[in-house]
């Protein structure tokens, strides 16, 4: 789970995303989805160059696995509840 404040543009959360996750290795690509039904929660979809890199990402950072990409969760910072930011 990464933390991101809610009000920021899908872009600014590629990016944010992006630099929370380079650090794993390459990432290929990033989709942010956002689920407006139940307390606005959102989520990042991001594909990482190869397998080992994609297994690091998402044993540190991210929820589950999602076929070739790592699920992450963005929480709202201060919502009350745990979220790890890196």
């Amino acid at each position: 789970m990464l933390t991101a404040p809610i009000q920021l543009s899908d872009g600014e959360l590629k990016s944010i995303v992006s630099q929370r996750c380079s650090p794993f290795g390459t990432v290929k690509s990033i989709r942010i989805v956002r689920h407006f039904g139940r307390n606005g929660r959102r989520f990042a979809f991001v594909e990482m160059s190869t397998a080992a890199e994609r297994k690091q990402l998402r044993n540190t950072v991210g929820d589950t696995p999602f076929g070739n990409s790592v699920v992450i969760r963005l929480q709202e910072p201060g919502s009350g509840q745990l979220a790890a930011t890196r």
